[in-house]
């Protein structure tokens, strides 16, 4: 299906502005604008933290692994783990196929699907919330459970952000909920201003809690905290495989597509 430029033009913004939000409070943060790409980087050591998007379309096999040797360079330079994003509504008509393929031939491999998706505003929930009590995430004993749920619900380390990502500062400027069972936190969302919309991220819930529609009803939380704050209700995410079907029920529609590749550690 075919994106308009405005859809995709949005999802790629929102996308960088997110990670400078994620990367805004960190020493190392780092940023750059090359030929066709655009680096955000926090400096942590971890993947997820350091993007580079390209974010112009190309013409051909040879622009892309271009860019790509490019961006690898200047990465080169912060030595710490980072992501190639490539939005598939960027590349030539009849070449995704081959996009993995060519930025093979210099290294890299797929890593992570996100889809960028949009609501100007959200559905009414169709099913009884979960026995959950959900909360803003304000003091630090919150942040750290943030933090924990995403490693085990993602099976992604996230040790380097400690003293970071686990305090109530870092997310006290944006809106993050937590949800809780038998008084254990199992799931969590951050709802961030970025650009003026409301951005979703950091859904996760607990695999064991999983399935019992505890994701959407914490994101509802959090949405629902910054659209009091803000009045705005246009709101954007990027989501994964798992996730975009939730989404899609709640009222978003994809925007973009995208695939995210790695070099070798």
């Amino acid at each position: 299906m075919i994106y308009s430029h405005t859809d995709v033009t949005l999802s790629n913004s929102q996308m960088l502005g997110a990670w400078r939000w994620f990367g805004a409070p960190c020493t190392e943060a780092a940023e750059h604008a090359g030929d066709g790409f655009t680096a955000v980087f926090s400096g942590l050591p971890i993947m997820f933290f350091n993007l580079i998007l390209i974010d112009k379309p190309f013409v051909d096999r040879s622009e892309l692994k271009s860019r790509g040797t490019a961006a690898a360079e200047w990465a080169a330079t912060r030595r710490i783990p980072w992501m190639l994003g490539v939005c598939h509504e960027l590349v030539p008509r009849g070449e995704l196929a081959q996009v993995a393929k060519n930025l093979g031939s210099i290294g890299f491999h797929p890593a992570m699907a996100l889809t960028g998706m949009a609501a100007t505003q959200i559905e009414p929930p169709v099913r009884k919330a979960p026995d959950a009590v959900f909360h803003r995430a304000v003091e630090d004993k919150d942040c750290k459970a943030i933090v924990e749920i995403n490693a085990a619900a993602y099976g992604s380390p996230l040790d380097a952000s400690k003293g970071l990502l686990d305090k109530a500062a870092y997310w006290n400027r944006g809106f993050a909920s937590v949800g809780e069972v038998n008084g254990k936190p199992v799931t969590c969302a951050a709802t961030l201003s970025v650009d003026g919309y409301n951005y979703v991220a950091w859904v996760a819930t607990l695999p064991q809690h999983q399935r019992h529609g505890l994701a959407e009803a914490v994101m509802r939380h959090s949405l629902s905290l910054a659209q009091q704050a803000s009045g705005v209700e246009q709101t954007v995410l990027h989501a994964t495989p798992a996730g975009k079907p939730i989404y899609a029920h709640m009222g978003y529609r994809t925007i973009a597509n995208y695939t995210f590749f790695a070099l070798p550690v």
